[in-house]
């Protein structure tokens, strides 16, 4: 915010029949009184803040402070009392615009009903009978005095009441009664009007104090905010480099895994295709065993019949081989008979039965 100076009014020269200033409108009224504001009939005083009443009326003010808008001030001395009221009335001027202005609207519910200003920072609220935003203003930031848009009356907070028609002397905190216009007593009268422009310039030091301070304290929170922010910033920048390394080595690792993964996989299709290929040679010498074993089952079984016929060829042999020698006895038998005719007429009959027992032997035994 812009640094405000305000300095005290040193005097001033008042006309007890011509007012000093002139109104801009016929019709205004006086905000205490209501009643008219002519010059003719009794003097009237604009103050700082802009707002214009009867002097008699202001006088009758104990409460140091606008009646109108509650602005009141330190009795603090600075200089540069022209600038401060420039910059007041510039304030006061946006806010009249802003109340002239058919869209005013609260700031949280966007309601143009009942609304309020804050005549400290200018905050729109809706009033007590929607959802008292205002009040919710009030309570966050002590700003007690709030503008009713539609009537223009200022609500004290801290009084719970209208304040816009009570006035109070803050010099010496009673009730003061201003002279009549016609009155002769013109120091008094410059005296207490001096009076009141001084307290007028207290009330606007403290109004402008305060808005320095509200506007001051919003700057600190926001630059706590901001600082705050760019703490989380340079910790979310940190996190999200961290993030990208551990990603970037994630990245590499799930790269390593796929290539192992692909080698892998050839590797078992090699390793399925050698599996198939001594699946089939498997398949294959399993039939040629089968057959084999079917082959030589038939070969034992041909041996088997072989070895019966051999045996009964050797005995067949066997029995041949008898009758040979049997008939060989029998021709060298008959060749020596033959030769030596002593000997014909005989017979050997023992040998002969022996092996024609032997014969009838074994083939009761083949049977």
């Amino acid at each position: 915010p812009e640094t405000c100076q305000v300095l005290h009014v040193k005097s001033i020269e008042m006309n007890p029949v011509h007012s000093l200033f002139t109104l801009t409108n016929n019709e205004e009224t006086c905000s205490v009184c209501l009643e008219p504001l002519d010059e003719s009939k009794s003097g009237i005083l604009t103050i700082f803040c802009q707002h214009t009443f009867h002097c008699h009326c202001l006088l009758k003010w104990r409460d140091g402070s606008c009646p109108v808008c509650r602005y009141s001030q330190n009795k603090k001395t600075t200089e540069g009392t022209e600038g401060s009221s420039k910059l007041y009335q510039e304030t006061e001027e946006r806010a009249i615009e802003q109340n002239s202005d058919d869209d005013n609207e609260c700031t949280e519910c966007k309601a143009k009903e009942n609304l309020w200003i804050c005549l400290i920072c200018g905050h729109v609220g809706c009033g007590r009978y929607h959802t008292a935003h205002a009040y919710e203003h009030f309570k966050e930031t002590d700003h007690i005095y709030a503008l009713e848009i539609a009537s223009e009356r200022v609500w004290d907070y801290a009084s719970d009441g209208f304040v816009h028609r009570l006035i109070q002397n803050d010099t010496d905190g009673k009730l003061v009664e201003l002279p009549d216009n016609h009155t002769s007593d013109h120091s008094s009268q410059q005296e207490k009007a001096e009076t009141l422009a001084l307290e007028y310039s207290y009330m606007l030091t403290s109004q402008l104090d305060s808005q320095r301070i509200y506007y001051e304290d919003q700057m600190n929170s926001l630059s706590s905010k901001l600082s705050k922010l760019a703490n989380q910033i340079k910790q979310i920048e940190t996190q999200n480099k961290s993030t990208l390394k551990e990603n970037e080595r994630i990245e590499h690792q799930i790269a390593v895994k796929e290539k192992e993964l692909a080698s892998d996989m050839t590797k078992k299709k090699s390793t399925e295709e050698v599996y198939e290929a001594w699946k089939d040679k498997l398949e294959s010498a399993k039939k040629s065993w089968l057959k084999e074993k079917q082959m030589t089952n038939s070969l034992l079984q041909s041996n088997e019949a072989l070895l019966k016929s051999k045996e009964i060829a050797d005995q067949n042999i066997s029995e041949l081989n008898d009758q040979v020698r049997d008939l060989m006895f029998f021709l060298e038998a008959r060749r020596k008979v033959k030769i030596d005719p002593d000997l014909e007429g005989g017979s050997v009959e023992t040998r002969q039965s022996i092996s024609t027992r032997r014969k009838k032997g074994k083939r009761k035994s083949e049977k």
